[in-house]
């Protein structure tokens, strides 16, 4: 895979003019340039945060008879029911509806489904209960509904008036009652990618003024960022003001949950997204979604740590069984080498569903392909998806829409419930659609970095002058940085050995679960190490600049040693195979014959009981030294696909007890395949 600076060479002094007066550091220029602010107009509109540039709500198709319904019900005391989701935005949603609800008096109550007994979204058992126990004469749904045109028409036939706000994919059939959502065809809306509690706020200002719209945005950029939409338009001055009001304490609870966080400074929106809204959502995905919501609505300060508390441990519980799952699905997809379709599609009767769109995105994330995770529940499979920016997921969900029993989602995450009969189908079809798809797209090898940089380029003026492209998120992410590397010193961390450290030249990075690159980095192998800045870099207990190591990239390789090393980590999956010719003479140079596995089988067999510190070209440097480091290392991924050796907790263990075949292993079978094209 090819990795390429996003941005251009330096700016003309026509295109340096867009940002005069700003005092910015030309390569942040280019930055901008890049993302598209290359007139001076959108310059201006890219620094105003103002709150005049919310679009007016009225130009949502159905507000005006929303806004003129709700208007009645508060009125005349009528029973309104919220029905919100048991994730964050769906939470955030629900308590931006209820909170101005109750400030305008009205007689309303909320619900937020279980995850385990109710399932996302609404069902018919559920409408016929909330019927019975709330006897509501109006229904309002928050971040969901869009999809739900039989349970609105249930609860139409029992009495009930129903208000769908909703920000999800359109389906082909769609309720009949008044529905918002920004994704209707045929609307004068200008823009499209709010979240479920922006749509909520948007209620919220037609129903009032902007002003007091205002004083939910610390609420909805909670959910802004949580649900990963784009952070450009609208959204973007939501998250900004929205942050501005967090930080300045606007909600007790979340003020408590950052507290419990061990967050200082000015948060930013990376702070929010790996910090603080995991816990809301842990809530939902553990069964307790109102814990959340009792987070945002509490005004009583002495009840707010019981809550935290709560959060935080249903959190760690969330973590310990996303690991799991986490660990078994990628011992499937490695096991299979799923990594090599268009799509990975896992499952297993015995995962929770609560946590499988968090094991989806880490798998996405790893292996950069879009990822659909199942659990099991009767004879039905439920799971959620992830994707990458050239694949819509949601879209090919609905490709294969007869096979299914019911999706939902938008582009970058979907839902998806399959009969199990259906099953085989769903994943021969979905694997040819997008296979289809990707064989049509250009470019899908490569990958961007925004620029390379040298370590002298890090100034305390040149990462001041990134504030202004914040807030980061999806549409506008965080600046990736590449850094031309030789040889590095990396350390292990004492407690955590999988994360590793690395100073150089007024530069601390930390590589989290970079162990398996410690001799790539320790080595003079040219390499391209891609860095994010942290924030707060220059805090006054650190003289360096701090930065995360977010991937590892070797564009040359030019001695067997250095072959010898990426081989290992193109085994392992994460560098992928390279085509130019070089690297097919070293393919080539491997030896496929018997007698090549023979003698580095018996120095196994003598090593057995032996800890590995590192991985195998660590292990031939200290007790091999003989022979090629490139054939030892494909010679122990063969015996490891063919079952011979075993690392128990980094413990060589060998099992000869039965006969073996080398075409029986994925990775001699991929070499011979490359020898012979």
């Amino acid at each position: 895979m090819e990795y390429v600076a996003r941005c251009g060479s330096e700016l003309t002094p026509e295109q340096l003019a867009i940002y005069s007066g700003a005092g910015l550091d030309e390569k942040i220029c280019r930055i901008l340039l890049a993302r598209g602010v290359d007139t001076r107009e959108k310059f201006k509109e890219f620094k105003d945060f103002s709150l005049e540039k919310l679009h007016n709500p009225f130009l949502l198709k159905g507000m005006q008879d929303a806004a003129d319904r709700i208007q009645k019900a508060i009125q005349t005391k009528e029973k309104i029911l919220i029905i919100g989701d048991y994730d964050c935005d769906g939470i955030s949603a629900t308590a931006i509806m209820y909170k101005y609800l109750l400030s305008r008096h009205a007689n309303t109550s909320y619900f937020l489904p279980d995850r385990v007994e109710d399932g996302y979204g609404l069902n018919l058992d559920l409408i016929r209960a909330l019927n019975e126990k709330f006897a509501p004469k109006l229904i309002i749904t928050v971040d969901c509904g869009i999809s739900c045109p039989d349970e609105i028409e249930l609860a139409k036939s029992l009495g009930v008036d129903c208000i769908v706000t909703d920000h999800h994919t359109i389906p082909e059939k769609i309720p009949d009652c008044i529905c918002i959502d920004p994704k209707l065809p045929d609307q004068s809306y200008p823009f499209n990618d709010l979240c479920g509690a922006g749509v909520a706020l948007k209620v919220v200002q037609a129903l009032s003024n902007l002003q007091t719209a205002e004083k939910y945005l610390d609420l909805a950029a909670l959910a802004t960022i949580a649900d990963i939409v784009s952070l450009t338009d609208e959204n973007r001055v939501i998250v900004k003001r929205g942050l501005d009001m967090i930080n300045s304490g606007s909600n007790i609870g979340l003020s408590a949950l950052i507290k419990q966080s061990k967050l200082s400074g000015t948060l930013k929106s990376t702070d929010i997204s790996y910090k603080v809204s995991p816990k809301i959502n842990a809530a939902g995905r553990m069964g307790n979604a109102k814990r959340g919501l009792d987070l945002l609505l509490e005004n009583d300060p002495t009840r707010i740590p019981k809550i935290v508390e709560s959060l935080s441990a249903y959190n760690v519980a969330r973590q310990d069984l996303c690991n799991n799952i986490y660990a078994e699905a990628e011992r499937i997809v490695e096991e299979n080498t799923l990594f090599k379709q268009p799509i990975i599609i896992v499952s297993s009767p015995e995962w929770e569903s609560g946590v499988l769109g968090i094991v989806a995105a880490k798998l996405t994330e790893k292996y950069n392909i879009p990822a659909l995770v199942m659990g099991q529940a009767a004879n039905i499979l439920k799971g959620s998806a992830r994707s990458t920016p050239n694949i819509n997921i949601v879209e090919a969900m609905a490709r294969q829409k007869d096979l299914l029993v019911s999706f939902g989602g938008h582009h970058m995450a979907a839902g998806v419930s399959i009969d199990e009969k259906n099953f085989e189908a769903f994943k021969a079809a979905i694997l040819g659609d997008l296979n289809n798809i990707l064989e049509n797209q250009d470019d899908t090898a490569t990958k961007y970095y925004d620029l390379a940089l040298d370590l002298k380029d890090l100034t305390k003026d040149f990462i001041s002058g990134l504030e202004i492209l914040e807030p980061y998120g999806c549409g506008n992410p965080t600046p990736l940085f590449a850094l031309e590397c030789g040889k590095l010193e990396p350390n292990r961390m004492p407690s955590y050995p999988q994360h590793l450290k690395i100073a150089t030249k007024g530069v601390s990075m930390t590589y989290f679960n970079g162990a398996p690159f410690f001799e790539i980095l320790k080595n003079s192998i040219p390499k391209l190490v891609l860095i994010e800045i942290q924030n707060d870099t220059f805090s006054a207990r650190s003289k360096y600049v701090c930065a995360i190591i977010r991937k590892v990239v070797v564009p040359n390789v030019r001695t067997g040693h250095d072959f010898a090393l990426v081989l290992e980590r193109i085994f392992a999956g994460d560098l992928k195979m390279r085509t130019d010719d070089g690297f097919k003479a070293f393919i080539n140079s491997l030896k496929t014959d018997r007698d090549a596995f023979i003698g580095f089988y018996k120095d196994l067999k003598r090593l057995e009981g032996t800890k590995m510190l590192g991985g195998y070209f660590t292990l031939f440097m200290f007790h091999i030294k003989r022979g090629s480091v490139a054939q030892f290392i494909f010679a122990c991924k063969v015996f490891e696909d063919l079952g011979i050796l075993k690392l128990e907790n980094n413990i060589i263990k060998i099992d000869d007890s039965k006969k073996t075949d080398f075409a029986d292993s994925k990775t001699f079978n991929l070499i011979k395949s490359l020898q012979e094209n």
